[in-house]
């Protein structure tokens, strides 16, 4: 049986929430709509299908825009195809829902896609370029992550049919047995998952991961800033967890842009369970040739560990370098060494050097500066982690 589409799940979760009145949880659903359409549409590989993706990504951020200024209105109901009526869904909003894809009258299948990392210009003022992991989808508003937000277009009603997957051919291959130094990264990764969420924001999505039982959160600049150069941050900011589709707030409570790191808060009596991922107690015992394991989001496939090799621990920008592949969505995700540590925060690719075009070059933020904007931020907040 084929996986449900994600772009189909959050619709027809948006559309339950349009028909229980509930304009606040249809919109965070369409922000998930939203950014998979945005992901998608560097895919397209035809001027029809790129067409058909910006139409319906703009009648998707009109209808966004109604929710927030005017509620549940007519229009949001000839988006979803409803009547306003009085009758709420089945099952009360909030609780698990067993979802189903939109109507399969009129399907446009999509073209599989392989994630990988996606190039982009060298920057004019420095000979290395980087390029920072885009939040996704709900993944960014643009290529662009740092200052991701949502415009608006002119409202009218629309019919939105399902993306789906076609399902990939079974392989006929023998089993694959799992290799020894295979076994170090499934332990930390199996310790750690409870540790790692999904960050959602207006129209993106990357990765944080949780330090403290009192509930503190790290993650990327680039991931809750709303527009860097105002310096100003997302107000709605909420994660989950990979085997759950209940959002939990979030609130900012400070960020650094130079080594793009934010903290954030969330309260630890809403989670049923969580788990915190240690910080490596002296980062000067990390070495090249180190393994490591990022665990990300990667195009909102769901959090997944990708392992690699440590090339610098500090190169000249400052920045832990390691082979890894890191995709849009892994953006502020854990980086951990053998024994179960975080040694750094994703945050960027580099795709060329002086014009020459690079390979297996994923940059993080070393935890030993992470741990100086932490002292720093403690006094400056009077936190206690």
């Amino acid at each position: 049986m084929a996986t449900q589409n994600p772009f189909a799940l959050a619709y027809k979760t948006a559309r339950e929430f349009a028909i229980a009145k509930n304009p606040k949880g249809c919109r965070e659903q369409l922000y998930k709509c939203l950014g998979y359409l945005l992901d998608t549409l560097p895919m397209c590989k035809t001027i029809v299908d790129k067409a058909k993706c910006r139409s319906t990504i703009d009648q998707i951020k009109s209808v966004i825009s109604i929710l927030s200024s005017n509620g549940i209105n007519e229009e949001v109901c000839a988006f979803f195809k409803i009547s306003i009526v009085s009758t709420p869904p089945s099952e009360p909003v909030g609780k698990s829902v067993k979802i189903t894809p939109p109507s399969e009258s009129t399907p446009r299948p999509t073209t599989p896609v392989t994630p990988k990392p996606t190039p982009t210009q060298p920057v004019a003022t420095s000979p290395k370029v980087e390029t920072p992991v885009e939040p996704v989808v709900a993944p960014p508003i643009s290529s662009t992550p740092k200052g991701d937000s949502v415009g608006t277009a002119p409202t009218r009603p629309i019919s939105v049919p399902p993306i789906v997957t076609p399902k990939a051919p079974e392989a006929l291959v023998p089993p694959v047995m799992p290799r020894a130094d295979q076994e170090w990264s499934e332990a930390v990764y199996d310790k750690s998952i409870r540790g790692v969420v999904t960050v959602h924001v207006p129209g993106g999505a990357g990765t944080g991961f949780i330090i403290s039982d009192k509930g503190f959160l790290l993650t990327n600049h680039h991931v809750v800033v709303a527009d860097k150069y105002k310096n100003q941050f997302h107000d709605e900011i909420y994660m989950c967890f990979s085997d759950s589709r209940r959002m939990y707030e979030l609130k900012f409570i400070d960020a650094d842009e130079t080594y793009d790191v934010a903290l954030c808060r969330f309260t630890p009596s809403s989670l049923p369970s969580f788990a915190t991922l240690p910080l490596i107690p002296d980062y000067s015992t990390l070495r090249p040739g180190a393994a490591v394991v990022l665990i990300g989001n990667p195009v909102s496939q769901g959090i997944a560990p990708f392992t690699g090799t440590v090339s610098y621990t500090c190169n000249n920008c400052g920045d832990l370098v390691f082979s890894a592949p890191s995709n849009p969505g892994c953006s502020g995700g854990p980086v951990l060494d053998r024994n179960g540590y975080v040694v750094g925060i994703n945050k960027s690719l580099t795709v060329s050097v002086n014009g020459v075009k690079t390979q297996g070059f994923t940059n993080a933020t070393p935890m030993n500066q992470v741990k100086k904007l932490l002292d720093e931020w403690k006094k400056k907040h009077n936190l206690s982690f």
